[in-house]
């Protein structure tokens, strides 16, 4: 397990010279506003500089195309591939399959949960059509294997490509880790993800975006801890810091789908909750983001709302609308109440510009904040701890100044940008070429 933090200038991206063919595997990007644009459209211009070709591979289709560098195109086939094989052929390739098989042997207890064979049966059939279409790129496009796959969740693609590695030595397989595709027991029952060990025994480097996700994977599969590598996310800095309130008003934003790990109801019970037990003091909270819980949150909100509690409810708005709140309005403090976590852009954004953070101690957001520059809540705490948090805030005169700017400062040592996708860049370059 190795950091790649530290290796590289922040400007090697810019001064390389360029080489090789990168196949990147997502679940959407380039299509759609939202998702995977928070990761990865930073990003790819770190690697589009490293490589001559870059091929994007989404898995879904939907939304607006976004505007990409020059010598960065998207396939669009491995989806059609995926989305036109009928149930019945699926069924047949599962069965036949000797991972399917091993799977059942390793995890017999999947028998007993219907939703959990479901996921099994999936997950196999993802791999297989991905190792297909994966083979038939190949055969089309790079002959002689001198490619590296890179596959942005570690999921049913990674394994797939990493089957056809038997097939194919010359070929490089990596993949990032984040969330939901590594805390098995968080989201999962029984509590493993299918088909793990074969990934990992065919990748070359698996990539954590928090030492916490680094851990986990060392802990729970120690066996390829050779592989593992700590590759933080980041985002570019804002020229300005965010102001804190002058009038006595606690001004507080959140960022997040509005869906049941971002637990937007308990944030918004821990301001109500805040508002009951101070009358005399006023709340504002500003939420960006929509999600599959959005309108029922949002006239909860509006039903619920207390006289000194103001509430903004926007959606879904550009990154550049967010940055234009951050810099034209107070924001005293941005709070994360999710129950897992990889480590939130939303949290990077807002330390890049200053704002101390209050969040859970779950998954990295203990690498994000720290007492220096924020607050950590319990796990699971109840609106009474997140009210008090707040109410701490405003009897404490200047207790956030010092932390605005560690919060600039752990955003420039940490997350930032150009130095995290500089570095990542450079190793998948590395990667790349040990396969010629």
């Amino acid at each position: 397990m190795k950091s790649i933090e530290k290796k590289v200038s922040p400007h090697f991206v810019h001064n390389s010279h360029k080489k090789g063919l990168l196949v990147l595997f997502t679940a959407r990007y380039p299509f759609g506003l939202r998702g995977e644009k928070t990761f990865l459209q930073e990003e790819i211009k770190y690697l589009h500089e490293v490589f001559d070709r870059v091929v994007l591979v989404p898995r879904h289709l939907s939304g607006e195309k976004l505007d990409l560098p020059e010598n960065v195109e998207v396939d669009e086939t491995y989806s059609a591939y995926l989305n036109h094989a009928s149930k019945l052929t699926l069924l047949f390739k599962v069965l036949l399959s000797q991972y399917f098989w091993k799977e059942v042997a390793i995890h017999p207890s999947i028998l007993l949960y219907p939703a959990a064979i479901y996921r099994v049966f999936a997950f196999f059939a993802g791999a297989l059509m991905t190792m297909e279409w994966t083979k038939n790129w190949l055969i089309d496009n790079c002959a002689d294997g001198s490619v590296l796959f890179y596959t942005y969740w570690f999921d049913h693609a990674a394994m797939g490509v990493g089957i056809l590695k038997r097939s194919y030595p010359t070929i490089r397989v990596v993949s990032r880790a984040h969330g939901y595709d590594l805390y098995e027991e968080t989201y999962y029952k029984p509590p493993f993800w299918p088909g793990r060990r074969i990934a990992l025994e065919a990748l070359d480097g698996l990539f954590t975006i928090s030492n916490a996700g680094l851990a986990y994977m060392v802990d729970r599969y120690p066996d390829f801890r050779e592989k593992y590598y700590l590759s933080m996310l980041g985002v570019p800095g804002l020229s300005f810091q965010t102001r804190g309130s002058t009038d006595g008003v606690l001004r507080v934003v959140s960022c997040a789908y509005v869906e049941k790990v971002k637990r937007i109801d308990l944030l918004f019970d821990g301001l109500k909750h805040a508002a009951k037990l101070r009358p005399n003091q006023q709340f504002e909270w500003c939420h960006f983001g929509d999600g599959e819980e959005w309108v029922q949150m949002k006239k909860r909100v509006e039903r619920e709302t207390l006289p000194n509690l103001t509430v903004y409810f926007p959606g879904h708005v550009p990154q550049s609308e967010i940055n234009d709140h951050y810099l034209k309005n107070a924001v005293d403090v941005f709070v994360n109440v999710s129950s897992t976590e990889g480590i939130p852009v939303s949290i990077m954004e807002a330390i890049s510009c200053g704002i101390p953070v209050v969040a859970t101690k779950v998954g990295g957001n203990p690498e994000i904040v720290q007492e220096q520059n924020g607050l950590l809540l319990s796990p699971n705490p109840t609106p009474n701890e997140i009210a008090r948090i707040f109410l701490h805030i405003c009897d404490t005169p200047g207790f956030t100044d010092k932390m605005r700017r560690e919060s600039r400062r752990i955003w420039r040592e940490r997350f930032n940008a150009e130095k995290n996708f500089s570095a990542f860049s450079e190793k998948l370059k590395d990667i790349y070429l040990k396969g010629e």
